[in-house]
């Protein structure tokens, strides 16, 4: 290939196929080239639904409708408090 490899737009680490250059016409500042895997360009028709009614970033409303920020991307420790494990606990009477 002749040209730079381009990334994904959307921060998020999972992406699907090939990455290509999607461009929304419209005289909107938050219309502008925008590189997108296969994944995150099924969301288009969506994001531009929801940037006519909240006025986001193109990249911003795919990320939140593919649900890019709720993915943890490290392994932290998990809170003992969101255990769903239930625990029993046995309290003498006595």
């Amino acid at each position: 290939m002749t040209g730079r490899e381009h990334e994904c737009g959307v921060e998020d680490p999972v992406h699907e196929g090939d990455v290509r250059e999607h461009v929304t016409a419209g005289p909107h500042p938050y219309y502008r080239p925008l590189h997108l895997c296969a994944r995150h360009r099924r969301y288009v028709g969506y994001a531009l639904d929801r940037i006519a009614v909240t006025g986001e970033e193109l990249v911003r409303a795919i990320a939140v409708l593919s649900g890019a920020g709720k993915r943890r991307t490290g392994k932290a420790e998990p809170d003992p408090e969101d255990d769903p494990t239930p625990t029993l606990r046995v309290v003498s009477s006595s």
